[in-house]
């Protein structure tokens, strides 16, 4: 049975006033496209203040950890909770980067969000045993989600990719089976960059 179409006449509106918009949606998109090239700093929050994004949350043995202790480092931050689906795929290859740049000078958080780590610790193990994995990257904690606000991050799983210098390069929001390749590549990148700028600060 072909299925027809009905109410016709609301759809054509819609589409005549979403072609009228599209100048404007256009120009939107290219503005921001504009703002994330240009790079935004791990210490400037939405109200300007450094102090919002300067905490990433309690490590395992409670202390806070500093988004300064992080200082001249390529950072990639992995927001999680172990009620989220996606995250269970999504945490083993953050861990598995967290692996291949362990010598270099980039650090990998895992941030969990609105949980505590001793009750969130047995999932954590679960998923990465069942991948033979053993943990590489960082943990802490994010209890009351502020840390996670004061990043902009409301969906998880979100993922943070920060340069050496402190601003923000990449970030994306849910799973994608070729993140984590994206990721690794564009670590590398900035693995270079920094690099490259320690060593034209040297022979300045």
């Amino acid at each position: 049975m072909k299925r027809q179409w009905r109410g016709r006449a609301p759809w054509l509106a819609l589409c005549a006033l979403l072609v009228s918009a599209a100048p404007i949606i256009a120009e939107n998109l290219a503005e921001n496209l504009a703002e994330n090239s240009a790079g935004q700093s791990a210490g400037d929050a939405a109200d300007g203040s450094a102090a919002d994004r300067s905490r990433l949350g309690a490590t395992t043995d409670g202390k806070e950890l500093l988004m300064s202790d992080l200082e001249g480092k390529v950072v990639l931050m992995a927001f999680w909770a172990s009620w989220c689906v996606p995250c269970r795929m999504e945490l083993p290859e953050i861990n598995r980067i967290a692996r291949i740049y362990g010598q270099e000078n980039v650090s990998v958080v895992a941030i969990n969000m609105g949980e505590d780590l001793k009750t969130t610790r047995p999932f954590l193990d679960e998923i990465l045993e069942h991948g033979n994995e053993k943990l590489a990257m960082q943990l802490t904690s994010d209890p009351k989600s502020s840390v996670a606000g004061s990043f902009g991050v409301f969906g998880l799983p979100a993922t943070l990719l920060f340069d050496a210098s402190g601003k923000l390069r990449a970030d994306y929001t849910g799973y994608d089976g070729d993140m984590a390749d994206t990721l690794i590549g564009q670590i590398a990148v900035l693995i270079a960059e920094a690099k490259d700028a320690r060593k034209d600060t040297t022979d300045g």
